[in-house]
């Protein structure tokens, strides 16, 4: 038999952390108005160095609680809300996204990791410098 502890998702901790900060109505109302909203959790540990395992498996929101101990610290992540474009809705530009470490350096391009801003699900995300397309005709 699971007991309750062995229940609990991150989704679900999620929606805690939102539940409690809500509580403080004047707060959160003057939050809500500044265009902003919790949109995921991070992992802190001593010298402030991020986890990022596991802050990809808290952007799971069906995943259990048991991997999280009591010695990691958890930060919220507060992205400011950016309205669609109706003509345009699926294209990203980098200023959807916050660049969080780089993952790999190539001869053409590097591989960073990224959190989009208004989800807060971690990416990667290949950086390819425009003078080596242009330099190989590579633009239509």
């Amino acid at each position: 038999m699971k007991s309750r502890a062995d229940s609990l998702t991150t989704g679900w901790l999620l929606s805690e952390v939102i539940r409690r900060v809500s509580d403080d109505e004047d707060w959160y109302s003057d939050f809500l108005q500044s265009n902003r909203v919790i949109t995921a959790l991070e992992s802190r540990r001593e010298g402030d160095t991020i986890l990022s395992t596991l802050d990809f498996y808290l952007t799971c929101y069906d995943k259990d609680l048991v991997p999280l101990s009591s010695q990691n610290t958890l930060r919220v992540v507060v992205s400011e809300l950016r309205p669609e474009k109706a003509d345009r809705p699926h294209i990203h530009k980098m200023e959807d996204f916050t660049v969080r470490r780089p993952i790999g350096v190539g001869g053409f391009s590097t591989v960073v990791e990224v959190r989009k801003k208004s989800s807060g699900k971690i990416y990667a995300m290949k950086m390819i410098k425009k003078e080596m397309i242009e330099k190989r005709d590579k633009i239509k």
